[in-house]
């Protein structure tokens, strides 16, 4: 067996040595695309193999959230959503998630957003919660350094008539006015998870220690980062009940990799705690359930 394997190991070198290194590059990209592809089936597998999710966690009081990886008829793809003005990032599939997810909520925890930027999210979330009388007499918690940061964000702001501030300016009154409509059911915190290119100076996020049902991550892409965020939160969240919504989860499929994306890396290093539950398609989104164990 030892003899194969080095014969296979000589050929290997013997073949590959011989191209340059942008067509090696190119293989390796493949191959990485090839890898990729074969954890999402994995992952969907492994969500059939799971079967349904227990306990229970209801949308109405007829129909259970299922298990979805990757299914282009999920539910949620058959929602209507608002059409929201507020620039973002967002795609349809994932608008339509966020109103969806909104139906869960049975009230025994809180609702949290980090990282909203100018809150498009923040928009649907409301506009689905407003729906669920659950909701009712109850904020939704949204934490963001509000930094302006030039180099990414005013590009998203052509062609509409929003004023971008300076550099490194805070941009908490643009959000509170494109929200002002909203504000009572906002409670808003202007502070960091981990220092970031100009907020250093903030206080970092402080949590008031009751359970939280929903928390949506928009701000979790390196591994320091999404370490930070369950560092604060964790001790809130419900077992078997809290649903963790990370809005870039599947930027780890970039190719080439890119060495920061770490949010496989994170929830894979939680040996269990959480949950997937679903991977949404054409979207960055993955929710995860809350596990004690």
């Amino acid at each position: 067996m030892q003899i194969v394997k080095k014969t296979i190991t000589n050929v290997f070198y013997h073949i590959f040595f011989r191209l340059d290194l942008q067509q090696l590059e190119k293989i390796q990209c493949k191959l990485l695309w090839y890898r990729l592809r074969l954890q999402e089936l994995i992952r969907r597998k492994e969500a059939t193999i799971k079967g349904d999710i227990k306990p229970p966690i209801l949308l109405n009081k007829n129909q259970a959230l299922n298990r979805s990886i990757l299914d282009s008829n999920a539910d949620w793809h058959t929602l209507d959503v608002s059409t929201c003005q507020i620039p973002g990032m967002l795609t349809k599939s994932e608008k339509q998630y966020y109103e969806y997810i909104s139906q869960t909520y049975s009230g025994i925890g809180e609702v949290v957003e980090l990282g909203p930027w100018l809150g498009a999210s923040t928009k649907i979330l409301l506009n689905g919660l407003a729906k669920n009388r659950s909701f009712d007499n109850k904020k939704l918690h949204v934490y963001d350094d509000f930094v302006w940061r030039d180099s990414w964000m005013e590009k998203w702001l052509q062609g509409t008539d929003i004023k971008p501030p300076g550099n490194y300016e805070s941009f908490l009154p643009i959000f509170e006015e494109i929200h002002r409509q909203e504000l009572s059911k906002l409670n808003i915190t202007k502070a960091k998870i981990a220092d970031y290119d100009g907020n250093e100076s903030l206080e970092q996020i402080e949590w008031i220690g009751t359970p939280i049902e929903i928390m949506i991550v928009d701000c979790g892409r390196q591994l320091h980062v999404n370490e930070a965020w369950w560092q604060i939160f964790n001790s809130s969240f419900i077992p078997d009940r809290t649903l963790i919504v990370m809005q870039d989860w599947q930027n780890h499929k970039a190719v080439p990799e890119i060495y920061w994306e770490n949010t496989k890396i994170f929830t894979d290093s939680k040996e269990g705690r959480l949950d997937l539950i679903h991977e949404v398609h054409n979207a960055g989104i993955a929710t995860f359930i809350y596990r004690n164990h």
